[in-house]
């Protein structure tokens, strides 16, 4: 066989292109598959339940009744504590402790489970937020059974449409107990993409470029797929009292739509393939973080 010049002149750049494509980033195939694990179906009948109570708002018998609900939810799941923060508000918080029984550290997602509307009798609020309390049970309904090495805790806060009462409530408690908070992920309206154009805003602050830098290489290497866009969303949410507290916290929130804060925000804007690729991107961070990778096994 002859072998041409160019043929050796090739494969250093063969070589080249071999060895860094060995040093690129791989999928940690533990998270991969809790990835794999998000329900749709789950997803979407949480958002239908929440929807059934008619209105979330603060004050409305519904609102009361789906703290119940959401507390019944994450009690059903093995290996959780489950409590009411702030008697008056009743924040649902599920706790999963960490196996590693020297570690303080905490990681957190949350949303909030309050509506509101121009009717306060008809405040469906599927969009915002009961797809965000969908995702933080489909967390905890995963996380539960993988054993992370760090304590999760999974959060639905009330009074989020009423001055972010909740999440400011045991922020400020956290903060007195001085809680090691290293992450708390915001879920608030991540269910409508009536264009199907998959556009995700990351909102963030300057502590937490390394959360959202993970979140932008996940979105490429497990493949999820959105078009990125970054602090185009000023409105508040429930990771800003962590934030005036010091933590690093992050939201993710979808592009804005007509039918918030109204009766027509309902089911059938939904897009649970928007939903469920939001709590695949947030996952894919949170689980890594809290040590539930392959990589924390070793």
């Amino acid at each position: 066989m002859r072998i041409h010049r160019y043929q050796f002149l090739l494969l250093p750049l063969f070589c080249f292109a071999l060895a860094h494509a060995a040093d690129a980033p791989q999928p940690d195939s533990l998270i991969k598959d809790l990835l794999g694990e998000v329900s749709e179906t789950e997803i979407r009948s949480t958002i239908q339940a929440l929807q059934d109570f008619k209105s979330r708002m603060l004050g409305q018998p519904g609102n009361a009744a789906a703290a119940e609900y959401l507390h019944k939810r994450f009690s059903a799941i093995p290996k959780l504590t489950v409590d009411y923060q702030d008697e008056k508000l009743r924040n649902v918080i599920a706790t999963l402790k960490g196996s590693d029984a020297v570690s303080t550290a905490v990681f957190m997602v949350g949303a909030h489970y309050d509506s509101t509307s121009k009717d306060p009798l008809d405040a469906p609020g599927a969009t915002d937020d009961a797809a965000g309390c969908a995702v933080v049970l489909e967390f905890a309904r995963i996380l539960s059974r993988h054993a992370p090495r760090h304590t999760v805790k999974f959060t639905c806060w009330n009074g989020e449409e009423a001055g972010l009462k909740g999440s400011f409530s045991y922020a400020d408690e956290a903060a007195k107990k001085k809680e090691d908070i290293r992450l708390y992920v915001n879920c608030d309206s991540i269910a409508c993409d009536p264009q199907n154009r998959l556009l995700l805003d990351i909102v963030f602050e300057k502590n937490a470029t390394d959360i959202k830098d993970a979140m932008v290489a996940n979105n490429d290497l497990y493949g999820i797929g959105f078009k990125l866009q970054f602090n185009q969303h000023h409105c508040g949410g429930d990771h800003v009292p962590f934030i005036r507290k010091g933590y690093t916290a992050i939201m993710l929130h979808q592009e804005d739509h007509a039918h918030q804060h109204s009766p027509a925000d309902t089911i059938d804007k939904v897009s649970t393939r928007y939903t469920a690729s939001a709590a695949r991107l947030s996952l894919s961070v949170l689980a890594a973080q809290a040590g539930a990778g392959r990589a924390q096994e070793k």
